[in-house]
């Protein structure tokens, strides 16, 4: 079962409250509104554990949570009653999906911020909509995919009464309410992946993120980090995100690094000496991977177009103490513009729509359309192309994603090597989050002609 943050009182609630809420009426990203929220009112670790626990929760699973409020609601709720919904929301997820928060103590809590926030005219529709439900539901160690089911993290969440699609006549419906995803991301992978599959995917964007960190010294790591056998130096963590707490942190033991990414540098076979560039590098967990394969020797020129995100892969480099990155600020779609010579390895990682990251960009889900994915796809292309104008022959490049879309992965390496004869493929490989550590992607090595 998860270890879920508990705190007895209002404050931390009442302050996620507060952040969905803004969430809700500017679309900025929560991760922004908590943190100008917490420098604001310095709640304590164990409030601020809570409030990231709620605020991310409500966030991922909003697609269930409305579709349970739409179920046992008596009336519609207007779109833009913002403190209503949310209020609701914020219980419904503890009632739900958090075993150790009694449901008395999550829905009061809530009824208190309506009364606060929404007025005393509201109090008993939510106190008793909130009861209801609380009333319908109870949680079993095993479960069955039906109109009663709703999967939890190593549970099932069961209702006395029929609440969601048949899975059986309408698997997209079913998949998408009970699992938290868009209804056309369901249709897309449905045919591709398999029911199974499929389920095994959405459970794996719905869990809390895992930390996975490459291990940099000869100093053996402490107790908090697992290592994941199959890639030597990679770890793996539980946190609420605080990353830097932990020992080994600032002396630049670890960096942040994912499977799919992890595997992306190894396979380039970066050799020292080597010149190497990487595209789109910032904030640069790739570009360290790299320079220490290098070991001091060669050089690594990292590009990116922005100077935040440069300012972070700054950070890393001094915090790791790198020597051999050389950052430049530039037009990745300009290459043959400005960068003078050829370069043996080239990583380019492509601005995507992260459907594989949707474990860690929790609202990304919420954001993403069609026609975001056809758009993105004709950018990577000419970027790919751009990049490959400046490997050398006999060079390998290394085009990666965070996307499960084949219109960004496959089909624009495919593309490419239709109209570019001098290259080819040597490697793919498509990473499904339920089995790299919930995060997914897609890889391919390409290497050019000597």
């Amino acid at each position: 079962m998860n270890k879920d943050p508990i705190k007895n009182g209002s404050p931390a609630r009442t302050l996620a409250h507060q952040i969905l809420c803004e969430y809700r009426r500017t679309g900025r990203f929560v991760s922004e509104i908590a943190e100008r929220e917490f420098l604001q009112e310095n709640p304590s670790s164990s409030d601020r554990a809570l409030i990231t626990e709620l605020v991310l929760g409500v966030v991922r699973h909003r697609i269930t949570l409305e579709h349970l409020l739409s179920k046992f609601s008596r009336k519609r709720i207007h779109h833009a009653q913002y403190a209503l919904t949310e209020a609701l929301l914020l219980a419904l997820y503890q009632v739900i999906y958090l075993e150790r928060i009694p449901h008395s103590a999550a829905i009061n809590e809530s009824v208190n911020i309506v009364r606060k926030r929404v007025g005393e005219h509201a109090v008993k529709f939510a106190n008793g909509l909130l009861r209801a439900v609380a009333r319908g539901f109870e949680r079993a160690v095993s479960g069955e995919s039906g109109e009663r089911f709703c999967p939890l993290q190593g549970a099932w969440a069961t209702f006395q009464k029929d609440v969601f699609p048949n899975p059986k006549t309408a698997p997209v419906q079913y998949i998408s309410t009970a699992y938290g995803h868009p209804a056309w991301l369901i249709e897309r992978w449905l045919p591709r992946f398999g029911e199974s599959v499929t389920r095994q995917i959405c459970q794996a964007n719905n869990a809390r993120p895992t930390i996975h960190v490459r291990w940099r010294c000869d100093e053996a790591p402490g107790e908090s980090f697992v290592p994941i056998c199959e890639l030597e130096g990679l770890y793996t963590a539980e946190t609420d995100g605080q990353v830097s707490a932990f020992p080994g942190f600032e002396s630049g033991n670890f960096i942040v690094q994912g499977q799919p990414s992890f595997k992306s540098v190894q396979a380039l076979h970066i050799e020292p000496g080597m010149d190497v560039l990487d595209i789109c590098s910032a904030p640069g967990s790739k570009a360290m991977h790299a320079a220490d394969l290098l070991q001091g020797k060669g050089r690594l020129i990292a590009v990116d177009k922005s100077l935040l995100r440069m300012k972070k892969l700054k950070e890393n480099q001094e915090r790791l103490r790198i020597r051999n990155i050389q950052p430049v600020i530039g037009d990745a779609l300009e290459l043959q513009r400005w960068l003078k010579g050829e370069f043996p390895r080239i990583m380019l990682d492509v601005p995507c729509s992260n459907t594989g990251e949707l474990c860690r960009r929790v609202e990304s889900r919420h954001r993403l359309t069609p026609d975001t994915i056809a758009c993105l796809a004709e950018l990577q292309h000419p970027l790919l192309v751009s990049a490959a104008g400046k490997l050398s022959r006999g060079g390998a490049l290394v085009y990666s994603t965070c996307s499960l879309e084949e219109e960004e992965g496959s089909l624009v390496v495919q593309r490419f090597l239709h109209e570019h004869p001098g290259f080819s493929q040597e490697e793919e490989q498509w990473f499904l989050p339920h089995e790299n550590g919930r995060a997914g992607g897609y890889m391919a090595r390409i290497v050019r002609q000597t």
